[in-house]
């Protein structure tokens, strides 16, 4: 099963002046926050250890990991089993919405606009650690986010 794909998202009202890997930035936050969780599936632990080790050791992105090893999709196929029962409950019901808040709070353009920086990931490390353990305990309702989840970490550590 597909999850989502970097091609989906390059048509409509995908901003012009965006290159085309813009699209996968938020599919490659995901992977990258599943990977560094040890989501991994087998197949890429095989076939891809290096490049998940690159991922997990932030020498590459998530967004470079999806484009390089899945053509800019994410699938089942990428995700160990409890990886994709996480993603089976959050990513088609609430990342999205998530990913699109955690965007407009940063005055972004679009959602498209995010930087495929690890500073953008460790932000939106935050919400997906609480959706993670929503999820442990039962809770799929994906209940708007605290406003301190949405906010930018500047260089005080506790806020």
């Amino acid at each position: 099963m597909k999850y989502d794909d970097a091609s989906w998202h390059r048509g409509g009202e995908f901003p012009k002046e965006l290159k085309p890997e813009d699209a996968a930035t938020h599919i490659g936050m995901f992977v990258a926050w599943a990977l560094q969780h040890g989501f991994a599936s087998e197949r890429h632990l095989k076939k891809h250890a290096d490049a998940v080790a690159a991922v997990q050791e932030r020498r590459m992105t998530g967004r470079q990991f999806v484009l390089a090893h899945g053509g800019g999709t994410f699938a089942d196929t990428d995700l160990s089993k409890p990886g994709n029962a996480f993603a089976a409950a959050y990513y088609e019901k609430g990342y999205m919405a998530d990913w699109q808040a955690f965007a407009a709070a940063r005055g972004l353009h679009s959602d498209y606009h995010a930087p495929d920086t690890w500073a953008t990931f460790d932000d939106l490390a935050r919400i997906l650690d609480l959706r993670v353990s929503e999820w442990e305990s039962g809770n799929v309702e994906y209940a708007r986010l605290p406003a301190s989840l949405l906010r930018k970490r500047g260089w005080w550590p506790f806020g």
